[in-house]
């Protein structure tokens, strides 16, 4: 029972990115499962093991009763845990894409012949050369170790993780570049015209390092528009 101990459930919160609290929701959530017709009680004793007990209502009074788990309810407890854990996991993963407009930053390290692979912080995502613009690829401008922002159109849940498929054409991307080369100029949109340019609307001139920067991520003439 080595994951049934008050230091293994640290451990697993701190590998996935949880707190300590839903950790035990889900390690309950799991006995649940495994004990369906039971009123389960879990407590932690001062040695830091985990007691799972069934609590019996009697007419007027209850007693627990501490349960004895054999190998095989063990195994099956032990990956409804996990399959508890990647579910809370994924939840908070779906949350902070949400919260950053579906963009994230990634390196890109596999390019095949129709798809290109990134590493983000959510997990491996997948672009697929039509969701890129064609002259960044004719120009070779996407290459293996580049780090770039991406879009996430759509996201796929798995028994591993979040799955992203991401692309490059939307205009969130071009606003995020923008914003970030150009932080001291009061970008509030931009939007690119493929092959053409790229329109960005600010408050304030940007110098001509900021374009020429702004001009490589992108691939095209940069024209700025000032509010007046």
């Amino acid at each position: 029972m080595s994951f049934l101990t008050f230091d293994s459930l640290k451990e697993v919160a701190i590998e996935n990115n949880l707190d300590l609290f839903s950790t035990i929701e889900s390690l309950k959530k799991a006995i649940c499962q495994l004990y369906k017709d039971k009123e389960i009680l879990i407590e932690i004793n001062k040695n830091g093991e985990v007691l799972i007990e069934e609590v019996i209502r009697l007419k007027y009074d209850f007693f627990k009763k501490q349960l004895s788990i054999n190998d095989k309810k063990l195994k099956k407890l032990k990956n409804n845990f996990i399959e508890n854990i990647q579910k809370e996991r994924n939840k908070i993963i779906i949350n902070a894409i949400k919260n950053d407009k579906n963009i994230v930053y990634g390196e890109v390290f596999s390019i095949e012949k129709n798809i290109i692979k990134v590493n983000t912080k959510y997990g491996i995502g997948f672009c697929f050369k039509r969701n890129l613009y064609i002259k960044d690829l004719n120009m070779l401008k996407i290459k293996i170790g580049q780090k770039l922002y991406f879009h996430i159109h759509k996201y796929r849940k798995t028994k591993s993780g979040i799955e992203l498929f991401l692309d490059r054409k939307h205009d969130s991307v071009i606003l995020k570049e923008s914003q970030e080369i150009l932080k001291d100029c009061g970008v509030y949109n931009a939007k690119k015209i493929a092959g053409d340019k790229v329109l960005v609307y600010c408050m304030h001139k940007p110098n001509k390092a900021q374009i020429k920067k702004l001009a490589k991520i992108t691939n095209e003439k940069i024209q700025i528009e000032l509010r007046r």
